[in-house]
């Protein structure tokens, strides 16, 4: 499949499972199975592992809308320190649609190599050029903050610090993420600097174009 096809796939998994419900995701990751079945070099138990190292931060997910989202009260004698019924399935529905974009990135990522990669953003970019936008620098910069993605889970791996209290849970959980941010920001400008020669790609054929339309005709229709 071409790289530019496999990305533009991946944003609209991304976009149709964000915006609509259960159906759009369920079709998602059925998708993403068939990728995974496909492609001879891709392994599901590396994104389930890739997964599973997350698992402190979709808990965080999980319990910041069990807490914060109004409906109706699981334990009604609890009162306000109730969790709801709404803030349950809204935070599996966000946990649910995170697992999915760490199997589809890591699919993307085994099945495209880097150099690729690049160069089908560069081709996605660049009629943005005439608007004065630096394609060739911002394609760089997604192709490498998605290679990053598999360093990510390592930095997660750690378990927070238990707390007690309410309170003092969302506080560590917002400062934790915020140490996240800089862990991923200082690896970032680690990174060894490497001269790379990208190829130039030709237009997706008509056959794939067909293919993207009429997945995406079957997202809006669910």
């Amino acid at each position: 499949m071409h790289p530019v096809i496999k990305i533009l796939l991946l944003l609209l998994a991304a976009l149709m499972t964000v915006w609509g419900g259960w159906s759009q995701w369920f079709f998602a990751l059925l998708l993403t199975v068939i990728g995974f079945v496909v492609v001879r070099d891709a392994e599901i138990m590396l994104a389930l592992k890739m997964a599973a190292r997350l698992r402190w931060l979709l808990l965080s997910i999980v319990i910041v809308y069990l807490w914060f989202t109004p409906g109706t009260p699981i334990f009604p004698e609890l009162l306000a320190w109730s969790p709801s019924y709404e803030g349950v399935m809204i935070g599996l529905h966000r946990v649910a649609i995170l697992l999915l974009l760490v199997l589809a990135v890591s699919l993307l990522l085994q099945s495209t190599p880097l150099i690729m990669m690049i160069a089908a953003l560069l081709w996605l970019l660049h009629p943005f050029a005439r608007l004065g936008l630096p394609h060739e620098r911002l394609a760089v910069r997604l192709a490498l903050t998605l290679e990053a993605v598999g360093d990510l889970p390592a930095m997660v791996a750690t378990p927070p610090v238990v707390t007690k209290g309410l309170r003092q849970r969302m506080r560590a959980a917002a400062v934790r993420m915020v140490d996240l941010f800089d862990q991923v920001t200082q690896h970032a400008h680690s990174l060894p600097c490497r001269a790379i020669e990208v190829p130039i790609l030709q237009a997706p054929g008509w056959l794939q174009w067909l293919m993207l339309s009429v997945l995406s005709g079957t997202f809006l229709v669910l």
